[in-house]
């Protein structure tokens, strides 16, 4: 989960920004996992438009800012169909 999200810029193509991810361990299992935590940048991109002139952005890529903690996934991410946006979304 990636949250306390400071966008540093943000236009019609693409949204910079940087936040802090939290990650569930599962040690000894998800339910009771611990979480770690760390700083990432994000990048939104490959916006499209919707019926309602509104504009989303369908995929989503974050990495590690420094070095994340020994356990913690340490690849960038790329989250791809899923729409991101500030207010309402598309239909």
């Amino acid at each position: 989960m990636i949250h306390t999200v400071r966008w540093q810029s943000w236009n019609a193509e693409r949204a910079l920004g940087r936040g802090v991810f939290s990650q569930n361990l599962c040690t000894p299992d998800c339910a009771t996992g611990n979480f770690v935590h760390y700083r990432v940048s994000i990048r939104l991109f490959r916006p499209r438009v919707c019926v309602n002139g509104k504009t989303e952005f369908t995929r989503m890529t974050w990495r590690p800012l420094g070095t994340p903690p020994a356990s913690a996934m340490a690849a960038t991410v790329t989250v791809k169909r899923f729409p991101f946006a500030i207010g309402p979304s598309c239909p």
